[in-house]
Order: C-alpha cells, then sequence, then structure tokens
C-alpha cells in the first residue's frame, strides 16, 4: 500500500473563527487571530487527508495484473473488463452476482440429480448387496392397489375371467372344489 508522509507541522496557536462575510481590503493590516485560525484548520484538515489516504487500498486500471502488488490491492482489467485484488499471495477474480447465482442453482440442480450422475455403485461406498426374496414382510411396505393386486377377500373385481391354461377357480366361501 503506497504511503504518503507530509513536512507539515502542527500549527500552534488555534486562532479565532473570522465572522462570516468578513474579508481583507486592499492595504488592510491581517487579523493575527483569524489567520491563525485559518492555518491551523489548513494544517488539521491536509494532515486528515493524508491519513485517510494512507488507508485506503491501492487500486489501478490496467491491462495486466501489477507484478509488486500490496496485500488489498485492487485493479481493474481494462482486457477483461473484471475487477480483482491481490490477496497477499495470488491475484483474485472478484465474482459477479449472476455467476454465484449460477453455480448455486448448477449445486442446487446437482443435489436434487436422484438419477445416479456419478454412477456410484453399491461396493464403492462399502453397502453389501441385500435380497429381499427371503422376506416376506413387506419390508417396503407396497400395497396391493400400488401393484394391481386385490385382496384374498373383502375386495370384489368385475370384468371377464380367463380360466385357459388350467386355472382353478374356487367359489366363495369355500377353499376346496366340491
Amino acid at each position: 500500500m503506497t504511503t504518503y508522509s507530509s513536512s507539515l507541522k502542527t500549527w500552534g496557536a488555534q486562532g479565532s473563527e473570522y465572522p462570516t462575510g468578513y474579508d481583507y481590503l486592499a492595504g488592510d493590516q491581517p487579523v493575527d487571530a483569524y489567520d491563525n485560525n485559518f492555518n491551523y484548520n489548513v494544517v488539521e484538515d491536509i494532515l486528515h487527508l493524508v491519513s485517510v489516504t494512507n488507508e485506503r487500498l491501492d487500486s489501478s486500471r490496467a491491462a495486466s495484473n501489477p507484478s509488486s502488488p500490496t496485500n488489498g490491492q485492487q485493479v481493474f482489467r481494462t482486457d477483461t473488463s473484471r475487477l480483482g485484488y491481490y490477496n497477499g499471495s495470488v491475484w483474485k477474480t472478484v465474482a459477479e452476482k449472476g455467476e454465484v447465482d449460477a453455480v448455486q442453482t448448477a449445486l442446487d440442480n446437482h443435489e436434487a440429480d436422484s438419477s445416479n450422475p456419478h454412477s456410484v455403485t453399491p461396493a464403492q461406498i462399502g453397502a453389501a448387496p441385500v435380497s429381499h426374496v427371503t422376506n416376506t414382510g413387506n419390508p417396503h411396505d407396497v400395497t396391493a392397489s400400488q401393484v394391481g393386486a386385490v385382496k384374498k377377500s373383502g375386495d370384489s373385481v368385475t370384468g371377464t375371467l380367463d380360466l385357459s391354461g388350467g386355472r382353478v377357480v374356487l367359489p366363495l366361501g369355500t377353499d376346496k372344489w366340491a
């Protein structure tokens, strides 16, 4: 960061503020108290501006990054129309809100994607294959209506019944063919 200094010394006497509308006329003797007030405040204001300037970040406009940057230095790149800053070790480009929003949207969409976009296998995550063939307790809570089935009792079916292929239908209320 650029540092400025001043050889101005503190003005001793603060003097008195001159009245509104007061000015010197040609040949008038200056009033010391008024001159002291003016000089004192000018020196104080300049010293304040120097301190404010020293606290600001260096910035510039150029087609490339400065070769010897200071920490926090900013540059508007005229070749890319982008703002960058030096973080003490590397130059970083400042992202625009639209770019950040686009990245967030892409991340949200990726997280919501349940199609296994990375083709992860059970073995890659340490999951053992599980067979539900022997589990007759309906582990996934599938209902009869989800698979188009009717219960053994209590439901009714309308339509055509295909009895070809050796199928046997027992009348209601019986458990065997009489």
